[in-house]
This record gives structure tokens, sequence and C-alpha cells, in this order.
């Protein structure tokens, strides 16, 4: 299942995010969705890391 996620950026990160897009033949959606799935993934991994001190 998915869910649509609406949100505002600034004009100058979404310039950025269509050159990455550009770059790399996928669209600014792809883009934000594997940002977030790296960001959600990060954010696990540094509370491990504050668990184990």
């Amino acid at each position: 299942m998915s869910h649509v996620v609406s949100t505002r950026v600034q004009d100058s990160l979404y310039d950025t995010l269509g050159q990455i897009a550009v770059s790399r033949d996928r669209k600014v959606s792809e883009i934000i969705q594997e940002a977030l799935s790296v960001y959600a993934a990060e954010y696990a991994d540094y509370h491990i890391a504050l668990e184990r001190g």
C-alpha cells in the first residue's frame, strides 16, 4: 500500500531535486521517496547507536 504525502519546499530545493532527477533519469517523486527512505534508515541507526552508548 502507498500513501500520498504533500509538502512545500523552497524553490532552490525543488530545483536541486529536479537536477538530481534529470541526472539519474528519474522522477522528482522517486528522488524524494529515496531520500526519505535513506533518512528513516539513518534515523533508526542513530537511535540504535544511542541505545548502545
